[in-house]
């Protein structure tokens, strides 16, 4: 059974590939898997409000509010103003690519977010190139590709650190998103290392908290890869209401964290609050994104196991087969779709 956890994008959330652990029953248990949740805190600055600045403002609200529909009415919009050369052109099309991201699309997010790295770098902004660099990062993530994730999201971790400070509470993000890094090769010491690192700087705004919240969630599962489910529900009950409090009702980055809160109810046999967790996770996915999003698949199979845990095998079966169903109508890796790569960025 696969999961998907927290982290994500803006935290939005790769997977984890480890193998079956046993829980305290003696029965094959999945562990927990972890995805980015990263918000991307853009704000595009200009001395006086333009058409540009003000449409990506409201891409930014609105995404931070979970209203992805409002988001894919205003990006064409955005894209048309785009056709006119704009100083801030670079962050428009990165605010473009956290939709495209959030939404599945992955390789036109690839496309947009390496669009906008060039354009700032061409203009000579590069203090700005490590937010795209980031979440491009991140999207590497989320499509199984850590270890050019890494490569990466170290170059953003050096060009943020002296941009914006070594102690700044937004350098947070780039640390713990370089902690996920790790933990999809199995690197899990130096995963603890990054989180808790980045735990020291979050801060205590909202933004703060939001970003405590993923690094808890993240933490969650580290203990619950080393069987500590004791720690693991302690550090994930602490993070679900830092993000339920600080995100907007339904926000879509809270599903890898109800993924997540659900496969601990499941191993201490609390079935109920197992699927409870899994139905919010589905119905915000459904909602606020899609029914054939990429998560569908881990919500479904996390269903599933539950289902024949309890011993509905028909359910269990039905819900499996549309996980896969889902899973394989999905576009294949846009490392083969995308005509620039990692490979032709700057260093």
């Amino acid at each position: 059974m696969k999961r998907r956890g927290p982290i994500s994008r803006n935290g939005r959330y790769g997977e984890f590939a480890a193998e079956q652990t046993q829980g305290s029953s003696g029965e094959s248990e999945q562990p927990m898997k972890s995805s980015v949740l990263l918000l991307t805190p853009l704000l595009l600055y200009a001395e006086a409000p333009d058409r540009v600045s003000q449409l990506v403002e409201t891409m930014r609200e609105q995404t931070f509010a979970g209203d992805l529909a409002a988001v894919g009415r205003t990006v064409p919009i955005l894209i048309g103003e785009l056709a006119k050369p704009h100083p801030n052109a670079g962050l428009a099309w990165n605010q473009i690519g956290v939709y495209q991201a959030m939404q599945g699309n992955y390789a036109e997010a690839e496309r947009v977010y390496q669009h906008g790295i060039r354009l700032l770098e061409q203009s000579g902004k590069t203090g700005d190139v490590a937010l795209l660099q980031l979440n491009l990062g991140e999207l590497y993530l989320d499509v199984g590709r850590p270890g050019q994730a890494e490569a990466l999201l170290r170059r953003a971790l050096t060009l943020a650190t002296t941009t914006i400070g070594a102690d700044a509470p937004e350098l947070a993000n780039y640390i713990y998103v370089l902690g996920v890094s790790r933990m999809q090769q199995g690197a899990w010491e130096d995963a603890r290392h990054y989180f808790e690192r980045a735990l020291t700087l979050a801060g205590e705004t909202r933004d703060g908290k939001i970003r405590r919240g993923i690094i808890l969630g993240n933490l969650a599962v580290l203990y619950g890869r080393d069987k500590q489910w004791r720690q693991a529900k302690d550090s994930m009950f602490q993070a679900v209401p830092l993000l339920e409090q600080n995100l907007a009702s339904g926000h879509p980055d809270l599903i890898p964290l109800y993924i997540n809160l659900a496969a601990i109810h499941e191993h201490f046999k609390e079935w109920d609050l197992a699927c409870s967790s899994l139905e919010k996770a589905r119905a915000v996915a459904v909602t606020r994104l899609r029914p054939d999003h990429p998560y569908m698949p881990a919500i479904l199979n996390a269903q599933a196991e539950i289902w024949k845990k309890l011993g509905n095998r028909s359910e269990a079966k039905e819900l499996s087969r549309r996980a896969r169903a889902i899973a394989a109508a999905q576009p294949r890796d846009p490392s083969g779709e995308s005509s620039v790569h990692i490979s032709d960025l700057k260093k």
